[in-house]
């Protein structure tokens, strides 16, 4: 049900301690290529991750508009 053959998704901590389910990241991040090793920066301003040999980042804003 992805976007290619290897795609990041993003899961959420609740307040009482357990995790949301698996959300795919959708096509903002996700290509038909492989996606891999998605990481928050320690400032949490960005997501960096690889695909095909290259590293990108991305600002996380779009990611409070995944959590429910």
């Amino acid at each position: 049900g992805g976007y290619g053959g290897s795609d990041l998704y993003i899961t959420f901590r609740s307040r009482e301690g357990g995790w949301s389910t698996p959300q795919n990241l959708g096509s903002k991040i996700n290509s038909p290529f492989d996606e891999l090793g998605g990481d928050i920066t320690p400032d949490g301003k960005y997501l960096t991750f690889g695909r095909n040999g290259d590293i990108y980042w991305v600002s996380t804003k779009f990611i409070n508009e995944l959590r429910k």
